[in-house]
Parts: C-alpha cells; sequence; structure tokens
C-alpha cells in the first residue's frame, strides 16, 4: 500500500473486470441489465429471421434472388465506424511498425551478410598465404596460386550445382 494509506488508481482494464461484479450486487440494476440484454436478444433474433427466411411469391414459389448478398446486422457492422469501415487506426499504426522492422531486419541482414563475405574472403586469402609462404620460388608459388584460384572456383561451381540439384529435389 502507498505511504499516507491512499489506494493506488486502478488501470482501466481492472476497473472494466470490476464493472459486472458491481453491477450484480444491485439487484435492480441486474434486472435491469437482463431484461434490456434479453430484449436486445429478441430485436436481433427477430432481424435475422427476417433477413433469413427467403421471400416467397404470392403463388407460394420462391423468388430465384436467393444468393444476393444481403447484410446481416450483427456486432460486426456495429463496431465498425463510419468515417473509416476498414481497419481501425491502431490495427494501421501496427502494420507501419511491422513493416518498418522488417525492413530494418532485411538491412541488418545485408550488412552482416557482407561482414560475412569479407571474412570468408580474409580466410581465403589467409589460407593462400600460408601455403605460399612454402614456396621459395617464384613461378612454384604462381603455379600454386593458380592451382588454388582453380580450385577454389571449381569447388564453388560443384557446391552451386549441388545446391541447384537439392533445391530441385526438395521442390518436387
Amino acid at each position: 500500500m502507498p505511504p499516507h494509506g491512499k489506494k493506488k488508481p486502478l488501470f482501466k482494464a481492472e476497473k472494466q473486470r470490476r464493472y459486472p461484479e458491481r453491477r450484480d450486487r444491485d439487484p435492480q440494476r441486474r434486472a435491469e441489465y437482463l431484461a434490456k440484454s434479453r430484449q436486445k436478444y429478441e430485436t436481433d433474433k427477430s432481424a435475422l429471421e427476417l433477413i433469413v427466411t427467403p421471400p416467397t411469391s404470392p403463388d407460394g414459389s420462391q423468388h430465384e434472388h436467393l444468393n444476393d448478398h444481403i447484410p446481416i446486422p450483427g456486432p460486426s457492422n456495429r463496431l465498425e465506424s463510419p468515417q473509416n469501415p476498414g481497419t481501425s487506426r491502431q490495427m494501421q499504426e501496427a502494420r507501419k511498425n511491422k513493416a518498418k522492422k522488417k525492413s530494418q531486419c532485411y538491412r541488418d541482414n545485408a550488412k552482416l551478410e557482407k561482414k560475412v563475405d569479407n571474412l570468408v574472403k580474409r580466410v581465403n586469402i589467409s589460407k593462400t598465404k600460408a601455403l605460399l609462404r612454402n614456396f621459395s620460388l617464384p613461378k612454384t608459388r604462381e603455379k600454386v596460386r593458380k592451382q588454388l584460384a582453380f580450385n577454389s572456383a571449381l569447388v564453388e561451381e560443384i557446391r552451386k550445382k549441388y545446391q541447384k540439384e537439392n533445391l530441385k529435389r526438395n521442390t518436387i
């Protein structure tokens, strides 16, 4: 409890949660609430019956336009605002934030991929240099360098080939 015996103010959700309890404690208010909800149920039910029952012609046969779209009054129709029948402001903001986060992730991912590529290049260069240290003659060194470049290109092509085959195999 806060100092000086004051109660903490309630959050809106807590007030909303406690409202039915307060309403139900008073028998008169509860009776009014039940009568109102029963009346609303009856009006909604009668409106729904009028819409759902197919219209008939004077001779008793049904009309052919039964597949026409007739809006059914319900909670979804009552909750929409007349100014903006689409999405609410909160939903629009949520979509914007989601799009921002998604694009930020893509940018971060691109940066990280560049870093990885640079590190792989460094490792490959350092491996080549380590191997070339063992060869003292320049001509031999050049042959080894060319052979290493060819081998790395060959390995890369083989890797790409198998990746494509795996993709084809997985999609089939």
